[in-house]
């Protein structure tokens, strides 16, 4: 996608959160390529990311009523896929393959699919406009919102050329101090300059962090490391510029168990984390099989994990919101 038109974009969410079903299906055409790429470039297994992809779109759509910010939707799905790759990618030790390979194109018949079993689960009304032709139109939609934003700026550059090519761009990256407390760091920086950008990436050591986009030159960045990071933004003028910053309050501790007990057929843990906090919607467990067991309850105000008592013993997997998972095994004695 050329261009992100925001208000089109809130235009969608608003009318999803009427239980219209083609709009949500609009926001899944408009973002579906997007979402897919950034988890194969975490997970590299196609398995893993169908499965990342169908759970950020069913809980996208079962809670889109609780978005604060209608234009934030594309912001809101990505922060949702990156937080569940780094989840899986640090517990199943996933590492990319060398030389970072060509991510192979998401089928649309998958897509389809996709988009058929996510209304089929929630229990909705499927869309009644075929995926194939909302594609198809939000390419001629945000093809022309590109092209009035092109015009507006070719018109600037008539009166500015002379600054485009001689004036190097610049931005200030940011630490936003409230997300130091809790151990998630997220750097921001605004692009002072209407010069078209190219890329921006951001590099701590030999690994390569997200940059993503919540504004037309607005970018955030969660590091999962600590370390210098590069931050570097590309122009289309073949001009860049590097803002560096050393990376240091990331949250590196596992959740703590702090005491359990055991009434009648049921388990109760008791966990804290005093940094970026427990993640308790992907809480899990592991039985002797290797099935999933889901908690029975939480209380994210006590630290109150239930879960029942197991016939061999459970594997419990508790991660916090910068990837740190805390593994404890309940036996049955």
């Amino acid at each position: 996608m050329a261009s992100i038109d925001f208000k089109y974009i809130a235009s969608l969410v608003d009318d999803a959160r009427l239980q219209d079903s083609n709009a949500f299906a609009s926001l899944f055409a408009i973002t579906y390529e997007q979402q897919y790429n950034l988890a194969y470039s975490y997970l590299w297994d196609r398995a893993l990311v169908q499965d990342t992809l169908l759970d950020i779109y069913l809980n996208a759509l079962h809670s889109i009523s609780r978005l604060d910010n209608s234009r934030h939707f594309i912001k809101w799905m990505t922060d949702m896929n990156v937080e569940m790759c780094e989840i899986l990618a640090d517990a199943k030790g996933i590492e990319p393959p060398r030389g970072r390979p060509r991510i192979p194109k998401y089928p649309l018949e998958d897509a389809e699919r996709l988009l058929e079993f996510i209304f089929y689960e929630e229990g909705r009304k499927p869309n009644s406009i075929p995926l194939v032709t909302l594609i198809d139109y939000n390419e001629y939609r945000m093809q022309r919102h590109s092209l009035q934003r092109a015009l507006v700026i070719f018109v600037i550059l008539c009166f500015a050329v002379a600054p485009v090519f001689f004036i190097t761009p610049s931005f200030s990256l940011e630490l936003d101090k409230a997300s130091a407390k809790h151990g998630q760091l997220r750097y921001t920086f605004t692009v002072d300059s209407f010069v078209p950008i190219d890329t921006a990436t951001a590099q701590i050591g030999d690994k390569s962090i997200p940059v993503l986009q919540d504004g037309p030159r607005s970018y955030y960045i969660l590091p999962t490391a600590n370390g210098h990071m590069d931050v570097t933004v590309n122009f289309t003028t073949r001009r860049s510029v590097t803002q560096s910053v050393d990376v240091t309050d990331v949250d590196r501790d596992v959740p703590e168990l702090i005491s359990s007990k055991t009434e009648g057929t049921k388990v109760f843990l008791y966990v804290q984390d005093s940094g970026s906090g427990i993640n308790w919607n992907k809480v899990y467990a592991l039985d002797s099989s290797g099935n999933t067991v889901q908690p029975s309850s939480y209380n994210g105000i006590t630290g109150e994990l239930l879960f029942d008592y197991p016939d061999s013993y459970l594997n419990v997997y508790i991660p916090d919101r910068t990837g740190n998972v805390l593994h404890a095994v309940i036996n049955h004695n």
